[in-house]
């Protein structure tokens, strides 16, 4: 008798068939994936877009906003200058005017200001009740240059005008 021999190719070919299942799920895993990436990848690419779209959005609102910050200051750096220019000929007005003024008086009475401190207050006071009092003019410098020890005659020409 003679016993059967095994048959080799039944388990050869339940492998192949389960090798080409477990290749098949590879592939549609593969296919997935790969189907998984290019929708990541696109979604990356809109999200990049928008982002990009923001960006640029903002950037355009800031830089309008920027001129007119600068339009503003401008503006008002102008109405500075402006300003200052109408003080400056304003000054210069009465600069002229001062200068004018000056011109006009004696030359002595602007010297003896410039040069003179001014009479004491109460050796002006003084003097001016003994004009008040009917004193001469010779008695008001002697009573002021005794009493005070100054010069007399910067008071007399405050109180009675230059001699």
């Amino acid at each position: 008798m003679s016993t059967p021999e095994p048959d080799h190719g039944e388990p050869l070919g339940g492998h192949r068939e389960i090798s080409a299942q477990v290749h098949g799920v590879i592939a549609a895993a593969e296919r997935a994936a790969e189907a998984i990436r290019e929708d990541a990848e696109a979604q990356a690419r809109i999200f990049l877009g928008d982002a990009q779209e923001r960006a640029t959005r903002l950037t355009a609102e800031r830089l309008q906003l920027i001129g007119e910050l600068t339009d503003e200051l401008l503006a008002h750096a102008n109405a500075v200058r402006e300003q200052s220019a109408a003080m400056l000929a304003t000054l210069e007005r009465a600069i002229a005017v001062a200068e004018a003024r000056l011109s006009e008086m004696p030359n002595s009475h602007v010297q003896s200001e410039a040069t003179e401190p001014p009479p004491d207050p109460a050796a002006v006071l003084r003097a001016t009740q003994l004009a008040v009092a009917g004193e001469s003019r010779e008695s008001i410098a002697t009573a002021i240059g005794e009493e005070f020890g100054v010069d007399p005659e910067p008071v007399l020409a405050r109180v009675l005008g230059p001699a």
